[in-house]
C-alpha cells in the first residue's frame, strides 16, 4: 500500500507536518481524493493519446498508398488534434485540465471513425466496431455523461445506417473498405484487444488509486491519533508541575509556616517551574524543527567551560539522590572550539537529565575526547569530538531502542507514568546532531544503564574565550555607580517582577508602558541600558527599537545597550542581527538578568539566555 500511495505522489498535495531534523522519516504528503482522480485521468489521456496516434500512423500509410487522401487527411487531422491537446496538457498543469481535453479526444476520434464508418455504409462497416469500443473507454476513463452520450450516439448511428442506404460515395467507398470481410474481422478483433488493453491498465489505475487514497486515509488517521496522543501528553506534562504551583503558592500563603518549611516549599516551587519551562521549551524546539532546518550560530566557545555549566546545573540532583556526577575530558583534546554553543549545551542537557532521571544510584559519568581516526566532513571542521554520558541506571532492552528517538513514544508505560517527560528530548537531540553533521548511538543493558555517544565535528578556534564574569549578590558591586536601567513593559504583573528582580541588582529603574514612552524617556533623560519587550501595543519593541538606533544616528549619540526581552525564541536566535545587544527568553531566571546586566556594564555582549 505504501508502495502505491508512492507511484501516485502528485505534484501539488495537500502539505502535512513532516518532522525533519527528528531521524524519522517523513511522511508522504496526503492526497485527497479529487488530486488521485486528476492523476488517474491525467494517465489516461496520455495513454489514450499515445496510443491513438500509434494506431493512426499506419493507416496514414495504408490509405495514402491505396490514394484515399480524404481519409489520409482525417488521420492526419485527428493527430494533429492529439497534438495540440498533448501540448496543453503539459504546459497547463492545473486540475480539470487534462480531463477537459480527453473529451476533446476521444470526441475528435469519435466524429472521424463515426464519419469513415458512415462512409463505408451499412450496419456491417468495419470502422463501425471501432467506435463501439469509445463509448466504454469514456465510461472507463471516468467520463460518465460523456460515455453516456456516446453510448446514445452509437446507438442512433447504427440505428441509422441500419434503416438508410450508404451515401452515394463509390469511389471513397472502395478506397474506405477494399476488403469489407478481412477488414470486419480485423476491425472486430482490434476494437477487442483495443478495449480490452485500455480497460485493463486504467481499470488497474484506478485501484491503485483507491489504495493509496486508503493509505492516505490511514495516515490521516494516524496522525490524528498522534495529535491526540500529543494533546494528552502536554496536558499531562503542563498540568503535573501547575499543579504542584498552584498547590505551594496557596500553601506559603500560611502565616504559621516555620523559616525551614517555607524554604523547602519555596524549592519545591522553583523545581515545578522548571518543569513546566523545560516541557514548553521542549514543544517549542520539536515545533521549530518540523517546520525547517535549525539555524546554528558559528561562535567560539570553551568546551571545558560547557561541560562546567551543565556539571553545575545537575549537581543538586544528584547529590539529592547520592549519585556521583563524574565529568572528564581527556588530555589531549583541545577545549577552544567554533560552533553553536547553545545548541551543544542542550543536546548535552538533555542527555544529561535523561541520565540523571533514570539512575537512582551509581554514578553518571561525562566523558569527552577527539576522534583523530574519523575521516572529517566537508564545511572546514577541524576535529571530530566524541561525547558519552553513561549512567547505572535502569536501562533498556535491545528491543526498545528503535523507538527511542520518535518524537512522544514512552518505551515503557509504566516507566513514563513513574518518570514522566514528554518523549521529545531524545528527538530533539538528534534533530540537533543532524543539523550539526554528527551522530549519536545507544548502549544499554537493562538494569546496568545505558551509554550514549555523541560524535559531533567542529572546527578550532584561535580566539580564547575568556572565562565568565563573577558576580556577588549585587550587580554591580556598591563602590561602583549603579547602573540606569530604562524598562518599556507593558504588562504591570511582569513590571512587578522585574522591579522586585532589579532592585535585587542594585540598579536605578524606570518603567514605561510602550515604545512612544520610551522614546520619550530616552529625549528626557539619559540611561545605561534599555530593557526592551518585544510585544507592546502602538509601537512593539523591534520598532522602538529601529527609531532609537535611527535617532542615534541622526544626532550623533553614542550606542544604547539594549536588551530584549521576548517569549518568542526565534528572535532571541538572531538578537544581534535585529540590532540588540542581548536577548531574554522568556520566563528567564533571576541569575540570567543579573548575568546579562553585568557582562553589559563590563562592555561585553552576553548570548541570548
Amino acid at each position: 500500500m505504501a508502495d502505491t500511495a508512492k507511484r501516485f505522489a502528485y505534484k501539488e498535495p495537500h502539505h502535512t507536518m513532516t518532522k525533519q531534523g527528528t531521524g524519522e522519516a517523513q511522511a508522504t504528503p496526503l492526497i485527497s481524493g479529487d488530486e488521485l482522480d486528476e492523476l488517474v485521468v491525467r494517465r489516461t489521456f496520455w495513454f489514450l493519446v499515445g496510443l491513438t496516434s500509434i494506431i493512426l500512423m499506419p493507416y496514414v500509410a495504408i490509405w495514402t498508398r491505396l490514394g484515399a487522401y480524404q481519409a489520409t487527411l482525417l488521420c492526419l487531422a485527428m493527430l494533429l488534434v492529439n497534438a495540440f491537446c498533448a501540448w496543453r496538457v503539459h504546459r497547463h498543469r492545473e486540475p480539470g485540465q487534462a480531463r477537459w481535453h480527453l473529451h476533446i479526444v476521444i470526441s475528435g476520434l469519435y466524429g472521424i471513425v463515426g464519419l469513415v464508418a458512415f462512409i463505408q455504409g451499412g450496419i456491417y462497416a468495419p470502422a463501425l466496431r471501432w467506435i463501439a469500443v469509445l463509448p466504454f473507454m469514456a465510461l472507463v476513463s471516468g467520463l460518465t455523461r460523456m460515455g453516456a452520450l456516446l453510448c446514445c450516439a452509437f446507438v442512433l448511428e447504427a440505428w441509422w445506417m441500419a434503416t438508410h442506404a450508404a451515401p452515394d460515395l463509390p469511389e471513397m467507398r472502395r478506397q474506405l473498405l477494399p476488403s469489407a470481410d478481412h477488414q470486419t474481422l480485423g476491425s472486430a478483433i482490434g476494437a477487442l484487444l483495443l478495449f480490452a488493453l485500455f480497460g485493463w491498465i486504467t481499470t488497474r489505475w484506478r485501484q491503485d488509486a483507491y489504495l493509496a487514497l486508503d493509505a492516505a486515509r490511514e495516515r490521516a488517521h494516524q496522525g490524528d491519533l498522534a495529535k491526540e496522543r500529543f494533546l494528552a501528553t502536554i496536558s499531562h506534562e503542563i498540568r503535573t508541575p501547575l499543579s504542584g504551583m498552584v498547590g505551594v503558592s496557596s500553601t506559603l500563603n500560611k502565616p504559621d509556616l516555620a523559616p525551614p518549611e517555607r524554604q523547602r516549599l519555596t524549592a519545591l516551587l522553583e523545581h515545578s517551574a522548571r518543569d513546566l519551562l523545560d516541557t514548553l521549551n521542549n514543544v517549542l524546539d520539536w515545533t521549530k524543527m518540523s517546520q525547517g532546518p535549525v539555524q546554528l550560530a558559528h561562535e567560539a566557545f570553551d568546551l571545558r567551560a560547557l561541560l562546567q555549566e551543565s556539571a553545575n546545573l545537575f549537581a543538586p540532583a544528584c547529590e539529592a539522590k547520592g549519585v556521583q556526577l563524574v565529568c572528564e575530558i581527556a588530555a589531549e583534546t583541545p577545549i577552544q572550539f567554533l560552533g553553536d554553543k547553545r545548541r551543544l549545551r542542550q543536546v548535552l542537557n538533555n542527555l544529561l537529565s535523561n541520565a540523571v532521571k533514570f539512575t537512582s544510584q551509581g554514578e553518571v559519568r561525562v566523558q569527552i575526547e577527539q576522534d583523530a581516526l574519523a575521516p572529517l566532513p566537508a564545511h572546514g571542521h577541524d576535529r571530530w569530538i566524541m561525547l558519552s554520558i553513561q549512567d547505572s541506571g535502569i536501562g533498556m532492552a535491545p528491543d526498545k531502542l528503535p523507538k527511542l528517538f520518535k518524537p512522544f513514544e514512552q518505551l515503557d508505560t509504566a516507566i513514563g507514568e513513574q518518570f514522566g517527560g514528554t518523549g521529545l528530548g531524545l528527538s530533539i537531540v538528534q534533530g540537533l546532531l543532524q543539523a550539526m553533521q554528527g551522530s549519536i548511538d545507544v548502549q544499554s543493558t537493562p538494569g546496568r544503564g545505558t551509554r550514549f555517544t555523541v560524535r559531533i565535528p567542529l572546527s578550532l578556534s584561535s580566539q580564547r574565550v575568556d572565562e565568565p564574569i563573577e558576580t556577588t549578590d549585587a550587580v554591580p558591586p556598591p563602590a561602583q555607580p549603579a547602573l540606569r536601567v530604562l524598562v518599556a513593559e507593558d504588562n504591570l504583573l511582569n513590571q512587578r517582577i522585574l522591579q522586585e528582580m532589579l532592585q535585587h541588582c542594585q540598579v536605578q529603574s524606570t518603567f514605561v508602558t510602550n515604545g512612544l514612552d520610551a522614546l520619550q524617556a530616552l529625549k528626557n533623560d539619559v540611561f545605561d541600558v534599555l530593557l526592551l519587550d518585544q510585544h507592546m501595543p502602538g509601537l512593539d519593541g523591534l520598532s522602538t527599537l529601529a527609531a532609537i538606533r535611527d535617532e542615534e544616528q541622526r544626532l550623533h549619540r553614542p550606542r544604547l545597550p539594549t536588551v530584549l526581552i521576548s517569549g518568542d525564541t526565534s528572535l532571541c536566535d538572531q538578537a544581534k542581527a535585529l540590532d540588540a545587544d542581548a536577548c531574554l527568553s522568556k520566563p528567564f531566571e533571576f541569575t540570567a538578568l543579573k548575568d546579562t546586566l553585568a557582562q553589559m556594564r563590563h562592555g561585553k555582549v552576553p548570548e541570548p539566555a
